[in-house]
């Protein structure tokens, strides 16, 4: 039979452990608050592979400029909320663009000013 015509399973009988309900569990990328104890080159290969997924840009390369390799602001700016969420003991501040602004045009120039910003 089709499974379309299959009868449904009657919704009060128990359920296999398989089949139980379970919530989603949060990935290690999800938590908040993860990237604050990796050290500084772990850390700015996260930020670059964030950048890189938010930007669909694979190549996209720490010294470069990235609104010349197509990053748009609407990305740079989910990039900075998003590097808030993760990075709470950071002053950056989520009014003013700062990811991708003239004073942090590349991956690298971004973690430069973010050594000074720990609170």
């Amino acid at each position: 039979k089709p499974f379309w015509l299959k009868p449904l399973p009657d919704p009060r009988s128990p359920r296999k452990p398989s089949q139980a309900f379970s919530p989603p569990q949060p990935t290690p990328q999800a938590k908040m608050g993860d990237w604050m104890d990796q050290s500084e080159a772990d850390l700015k290969e996260s930020i670059l592979k964030l950048a890189r997924e938010t930007s669909n840009l694979s190549g996209l390369k720490p010294d470069e400029d990235m609104e010349a390799a197509g990053v748009d602001s609407m990305d740079a700016s989910g990039i900075q909320k998003e590097l808030i969420k993760k990075l709470p003991g950071y002053d950056i501040p989520d009014e003013t663009l700062i990811f991708m602004g003239d004073d942090c045009k590349t991956i690298d120039a971004f973690c430069n000013w973010l050594k000074d910003k720990k609170k």
